[in-house]
């Protein structure tokens, strides 16, 4: 009890908002505390108000958090965000600062300016949200599987809207942006099934890939003159009949629609301005659509190559492009089968579905079925039963698409080999492969994103993330070695500007390498990860195929840490356990990168964990840093 009051009395001076050095001398006879100081150096630290804490800083103010009364709160309830705190202007909602709370309306004040990362992320009760003429910037996932949001106001000072930012808001209905609006990011919209309308500003210049992928009410999209890219399946849905391209864009990664025609005899546009407009992707992504250019064009050059249809502005209006291409192979059938798959026609190749192993452990993906590519792989649920022996499984080298879930919860599959096209893995493809030991990409291959829950709740050793990989998801490794607490995964990340979300990286043991300076180590440093810097990509692929039996032999901050010093004064007393809980109640004053010149290092950071291995300093360590000062124990277990 004891140590919990202490613990409490730390907590409590802190939460109040006073930055403060503490000597606490421990009784040899009685473990009682004696000679405590407290230096007020900044009052205006944080402040509480409407159930919201702010962090206040030399010319502004953020909206850090809710107070455990609002976050744990059952019932709906709302918030408003005022003008000002103490004379400063709130410009700030800081990230992660309402996620996964049942906040069901919030009021902005006239100074915000941006709203961070996750902010509102999966608060399923708010409805609505109008937002004031000084934001300038939505965040990644702020509002991501907000399921009930139907009405956005945007005014005209926004910017930019961040990866994900309003991903599976599943009732939201019609969005008109502004005209300052310059940049929609990946997935942005991605999942809004009811979204019927959309209306552009005249100045925006990007839309990213999957922006407005699977929003299947959209029937018209106008973009403004400035637009200068449109990413792959931007709108990838089935409702359009026309889209133009801006005479901005110079080049199409792929088709940016999908638009299957009811009718052969009448088949969808796509009106390509820009006569040097450069078009990639392959033959099936294009198939359905009339390629409308100008005669000589980049585009009339890609549909020739391709055997698509196209014609000119005016032969389109006539109905006279060219339409004599060739059939797609194998006619009108829908699907065949073996006796362990069914395979049916989708873009230029074949998805393989509805697997049946029997009592085979090993399942080969065929490069390709009578001359046909197998290009896709999906599953579902009801035939994991006839999978239960399978433990390998290897893709062939066509495959670019392993849709979601396809392969969750196979409890005996031990290894996966995925081929060198390989673009895209579904949410939750592996989750659950509680067995899965060893995963290996070609590290040539172009997957940019791994997904929400792709790997998680398995036992993976070691995974080297390929070079073309850009952004880890939340929960994508939440790794766990079933009831072997001495195991590790080795995570490999070569690509050293890929991009991790919180908690995207989660294990009972991570130790991850990479290159110095990378995004990797800023994310290992941050959650009291285990890292190792390497100079070239063949260095970290050697290093995690040769795989160290102890890893915290090759991390320089373990081999060198005392455990405890959170501080690194070289001692470990009771200043420890108040660094860690300056850390995790004012991160942006003491946290790994905050303000304050005596905030924690990335050596405090690994000092400081005591506690379970390498999941980040909490609260936890710091009572134990207490429990090994009162003598509970005689030393930390690394």
């Amino acid at each position: 009890m004891k140590n919990k009051r202490i613990i409490a009395a730390v907590t409590a001076v802190l939460m109040a908002g006073s930055a403060f050095s503490a000597q606490l001398t421990v009784g040899a006879e009685d473990n009682s505390v004696s000679n405590i100081t407290v230096n007020n150096i900044n009052n205006k630290e944080a402040v509480t108000k409407d159930g919201v804490i702010y962090h206040l800083f030399y010319d502004y103010a953020a909206a850090y958090r809710l107070t455990d009364e609002y976050e744990y709160a059952e019932e709906p309830f709302d918030i408003v965000i005022p003008d000002e705190i103490n004379g400063l202007p709130v410009t700030e909602i800081s990230p992660e600062a309402f996620s996964s709370t049942e906040l069901q309306s919030v009021k902005f004040g006239k100074n915000i300016r941006t709203i961070g990362d996750y902010a509102f992320y999966n608060c399923k009760a708010l409805t609505e949200t109008e937002f004031p003429d000084t934001l300038e910037i939505i965040g990644n996932c702020a509002f991501k599987s907000c399921r009930g949001l139907k009405k956005i106001s945007f005014e005209n000072k926004l910017v930019s809207i961040g990866r994900k930012a309003f991903q599976e808001c599943k009732v939201l209905e019609a969005l008109e942006f502004p005209d300052s609006l310059k940049k929609i990011s990946d997935n942005a919209f991605e999942g809004c099934m009811e979204l019927k309308e959309v209306k552009f500003g005249k100045n925006l210049e990007y839309i990213g890939d999957y922006a407005f992928n699977s929003c299947g009410g959209i029937k018209e999209v106008s973009l403004g003159d400035k637009v200068s890219f449109v990413g792959k399946k931007a709108f990838y849905e089935d409702g359009l009949r026309y889209f133009e391209i801006p005479a901005g864009v110079k080049e199409l990664e792929g088709c940016p629609v999908r638009a299957y025609a009811e009718a052969r005899s009448t088949f969808p546009a796509i009106r390509i301005i820009n006569p040097e407009c450069v078009l990639k992707g392959s033959r099936g992504e294009w198939y359905d659509f009339v390629i409308v250019c100008d005669e000589g064009s980049e585009a009339e050059k890609f549909a020739k190559e391709n055997d698509l249809r196209y014609g000119t502005p005016e032969q389109y209006e006539k109905g006279e492009y060219k339409n004599d291409i060739a059939e797609l192979p194998h006619g009108n059938t829908s699907w065949f089968s073996s006796d362990t798959m069914k395979w049916r026609y989708v873009d230029d190749g074949f998805e393989v579905f509805d697997i049946c192993m029997g009592d085979g452990e090993e399942l080969i993906i065929p490069d390709e079925i009578d001359g046909v590519p197998v290009v896709s792989v999906s599953n579902s649920a009801e035939y994991r039963t006839c999978n239960a022996r399978l433990k390998k499984i290897v893709f062939g080298k066509n495959v670019r698409r392993i849709n979601n879930m396809a392969f969750m919860d196979y409890e005996a599959l031990e290894e996966v080999e995925f081929g060198e096209s390989l673009e895209d893995i579904g949410n939750s493809a592996f989750m659950d492969c509680r067995s899965l030991k060893k995963v290996t990409f070609n590290a040539d291959c172009p997957l940019k994103c791994l997904k929400f829950g792709t790997f998680s709740l398995t036992g993976i050793d070691t995974i080297i993330l390929p070079k073309h990989l850009e952004y880890v998801e939340q929960f994508a490794m939440n790794i766990v070695h079933f009831l072997d607490y001495s195991n590790y995964t080795l995570i490999a990340v070569l690509n050293p500007d890929c991009e991790f979300e919180p908690y995207s990286v989660r294990s009972s043991c991570p130790f991850i390498i990479g290159f110095g300076g990378s995004t990797a180590e800023k994310y290992a440093r941050e959650n009291g990860m285990k890292y190792q810097e390497f100079g070239s990509e063949d260095e970290i692929i050697k290093a995690a195929s040769e795989r160290p039996e102890n890893p915290k032999d090759l991390d320089p901050m373990y081999v060198n840490r005392l455990a405890g010093d959170a501080n690194c004064d070289g001692t470990v007393d009771l200043s420890d356990a108040v660094t860690i809980m300056q850390a995790l109640a004012n991160p942006n004053k003491y946290g790994l990168n905050g303000t304050h010149e005596k905030h924690i290092t990335a050596q405090g950071v690994i000092n400081g964990d005591v506690h379970g291995c390498t999941d980040g300093i909490t609260s936890i360590d710091a009572l134990w840093i207490q429990d090994y000062l009162l003598g509970d124990f005689d030393s930390f277990d690394d």
